[in-house]
């Protein structure tokens, strides 16, 4: 089936619904991750999903040699985009989203060449904050297998594989089966990329553990350590409690505690088809609105009913505004964030001064 797909392309839709599911999924991404800098302020983290891939020492010396320097970092992108066509295209494959998105063929009107440069600066913040992960990673993956005695060409091909294991990749012989379906079964995968590496690396782990070996169970709590507390408790510590707020900044440890345990849960989940969907729930959310793809129906209904009360006021603006991002395609949250972030601060409701950016603890 994978052979086929990938003969086959990408299934844009050809009739008429397929075609209006795949504009409203795209404009969900455009949406939720166009200039989003909390999303971009977490692709770092992925190297731990690394180190689990690759080995802790190996990405801990990949990371000493790329972030000593300015010069360091300007030199081994170089080199690597010299040998490497995959990582050199990587920006517009990081994922199965913006594979979509980026990969389209654009109209040349006036209006497209006038809104070109803004579309494309959407991803950009995301795609140049994953390359903290990347690079480090293709460098630790072309160290190990060099010193395997691997041939250079090889040693490439393995660096290039290892990005995509531990990082993901939008290249259709990259994804999942589910991920590669029609417009409509899309619906229900978007945002999965990263969880679907997570989810396979946790099945390695488990695969090649020894349960009569008390050593090789401590490798496999390391490597589910690696893969979510550490992701899990550092996003929430810089995202939530110190940029945020949350939990008076990360002081009450029941709180942070609760959380935390929240966030295991869910990103455990976030994984599995049909299973991701119980995640919501898991964080204590009510009222399930949808698969991630189909946003748009969810935030029309919001909008519709704050429409008929007939009252213009705050969460009137905010629902149309969501659901505008969706359906013109601009960074909704993001724009959103700010907005309301500035408005707090100049009511008093906060005194978190990177409210603007980040949002802040309600």
């Amino acid at each position: 089936n994978a052979i086929k797909d990938v003969a086959a392309g990408e299934v844009q839709g050809v009739k008429m619904f397929e075609k209006a599911f795949n504009y409203l999924r795209a404009g969900v991404s455009i949406s939720a991750m166009g200039w989003n800098l909390g999303t971009g302020l977490l692709q770092p983290f992925g190297l731990t999903q690394s180190m689990v891939r690759i080995g802790p020492i190996w990405v801990a010396r990949a990371m000493l040699r790329f972030f000593s320097g300015a010069a360091w970092m300007e030199d081994s992108v170089k080199e690597i985009y010299e040998q490497s066509s995959f990582m050199r295209l990587r920006s517009k494959t990081m994922d199965r989203e913006i594979n979509d998105i980026r990969n389209k063929i654009v109209r040349t009107g006036f209006a497209d060449k006038t809104l070109g440069p803004v579309r494309e600066s959407f991803f950009y913040l995301i795609v140049k904050a994953q390359q903290l992960a990347d690079i480090p990673t293709w460098l630790a993956a072309q160290e190990k297998a060099r010193a395997s005695g691997y041939d250079e060409e090889t040693v490439i091909a393995l660096a290039d594989q290892a990005v995509i294991d531990s990082q993901g990749s939008g290249h259709i012989k990259d994804l999942a089966q589910v991920q590669r379906g029609s417009p409509l079964l899309k619906l229900w995968t978007n945002f999965m990329s990263y969880f679907q590496t997570t989810f396979n690396l946790s099945m390695d782990s488990l695969g090649r553990t020894k349960w009569t070996d008390p050593m090789s169970i401590g490798r496999l709590a390391v490597d589910f350590f690696l893969l979510y507390t550490a992701p899990i408790a550092l996003s929430f510590y810089l995202r939530e409690a110190i940029l945020k707020g949350e939990c008076d900044h990360g002081r009450d440890w029941k709180c942070v505690g609760t959380q935390v345990a929240k966030e295991h849960a869910s990103y455990m989940l976030s994984g599995m088809l049909v299973f991701r969907e119980l995640s919501s729930a898991v964080q204590g959310f009510t009222g399930y609105q949808g698969p991630a793809g189909a946003r748009f129906f969810s935030d029309m209904t919001r909008a519709a009913q704050q429409a008929w009360q007939g009252e213009l006021d705050e969460a009137l603006v905010k629902s149309w505004w969501d659901a505008g991002g969706v359906l013109l395609h601009f960074p909704g949250n993001q724009t959103k964030k700010v907005f309301e972030g500035f408005m707090a601060l100049q009511s008093g409701d906060t005194d978190i001064p990177t409210a603007p950016l980040f949002g802040y603890s309600k």
